[in-house]
């Protein structure tokens, strides 16, 4: 989805950008001055080394170059976390995320992208970046069961700021490509969506912007009592389901044991316990199907099947290779390569269990998952559905299993 800007009568598209209005801009996005990311003809970035000044966010904004900034600042203080969804056919999952979270009190800004969204939720107030995710992360765990039953489940999503660079003072932030510029690589405008998921009609970019920074900022309360009830549902849980691997450690409450320090996936979760839940805390099922599928299919065999992209290859004592639900391939802001990052492990003791090992794919988020879990993704389909769906492709075995219960 794209849109065009016609020119005014007698007026270029962008020469309402004034001074004050990019001073506004600048406030609300820029967490960090130095260094600013271009994109590049390729759609890469290269990283450089000086202050990003209102001209070049003007510049920005004219489609004369397209500019990225990092998602934190140097403290791990940030202004606002963007949702990224990559996967096509995306968007009508995120206008349902945004009318949802509004419900939460997390109101925020949709905007198109070459692939899927972006769902930038603006704060009042500077945050830090692991106040900030908790409340987010609690949101998402409320928000995913009322897509579900609406029959839009919630699609993957990329965070950022990412949890690698939450609370570590001096590292530079994942970059994210500003609102409004011209991607280089399609040469295209991405709109900003009415809650309809219809393009906003401004006849300038200046007029546009006017329209964002109109909209409503994340209030601290709001923030502050989600994150707070993540943190009651972690410390809810037994400590075998409360040790998250590093960087995931950002979500364990205080009480909850110290995290590992490799990226080496721990035994977290059980089989019995649900892998459509257990991030928000539940920490057992009563569907004898998904207790079979954990107990008895290898993600292995699941990505074989639906995945084979993934190419998962021997690791130490698990298994790694690209992730279905992020684009790990895409090289980094530096240029580098990508690198494999969805890892599967099985344990003598809880089975086999997964979870990607990137800092920005929503899946290195909570516990170790298992194997249904990651069946009902890659259907990207309801809980419900996917049970319905095992019992179709495992019939004998799971219609034991529930004959036996």
């Amino acid at each position: 989805m794209t849109t065009s800007l016609p020119d005014a009568p007698g007026a270029s598209p962008a020469d309402d950008l004034t001074p004050m209005l990019l001073a506004a801009w600048q406030k609300l996005i820029v967490n960090r001055s130095q260094p600013y990311a271009v994109q590049q003809l390729d759609g890469s970035y290269r990283w450089i080394e000086e202050l990003c000044t209102l001209d070049l966010l003007a510049a920005h904004l004219r489609g004369e170059m397209t500019l990225a900034l990092a998602s934190a600042d140097a403290q791990g203080m940030c202004k606002w976390v963007c949702l990224d969804a990559d996967t096509p056919d995306t968007l009508p999952q995120l206008v349902a995320l945004r009318g949802v979270l509004m419900k939460l009190g997390m109101p925020g800004v949709l905007e198109a992208s070459r692939r899927g969204g972006h769902l930038w939720l603006f704060f009042a107030q500077p945050l830090s970046a692991r106040e900030a995710l908790l409340a987010v992360v609690q949101a998402l765990s409320q928000a995913r069961p009322r897509l579900e039953d609406a029959g839009l489940p919630l699609a993957p999503l990329e965070v950022y700021p990412s949890t690698g660079s939450v609370g570590m003072a001096g590292t530079l932030a994942h970059a994210m490509r500003l609102p409004l510029g011209v991607h280089q690589l399609t040469r295209e405008r991405y709109p900003l969506l009415s809650a309809t998921g219809k393009p906003i009609e401004r006849p300038s970019i200046g007029l546009q912007l006017r329209w964002l920074l109109r909209q409503p900022r994340i209030r601290l309360q709001a923030v502050q009592a989600l994150g707070q009830k993540r943190l009651q549902t972690l410390a809810a849980l037994p400590p075998q389901h409360a040790r998250l691997t590093s960087p995931a450690a950002l979500w364990s409450p205080p009480a909850a044991a110290a995290a590992p320090d490799s990226l080496a996936p721990v035994d977290t979760v059980s089989p019995m316990a649900p892998t459509s839940g257990a991030a928000e805390g539940m920490i057992g099922t009563r569907s004898p199907v998904i207790r079979w599928v954990d107990a008895h299919i290898s993600p292995l065999d699941l990505l074989a099947d639906d995945a084979p992209d993934s190419e998962m290859k021997q690791a130490g004592r698990g298994y790694l290779g690209w992730c279905p639900f992020h684009d790990d391939r895409a090289p980094d802001d530096r240029g580098r390569p990508g690198r494999p990052s969805f890892y599967v492990v099985c344990d003598r003791r809880y089975g086999w269990s997964w979870r990607c090992l990137s800092t920005n794919c929503m899946q290195s988020l909570g516990p170790m998952r298992h194997a249904f879990r990651l069946f009902q993704l890659l259907q990207e389909v309801s809980p419900s559905t996917a049970i319905r769906m095992a019992l179709s492709r495992w019939p004998v075995s799971a219609d034991e299993e529930e004959a036996q219960t």
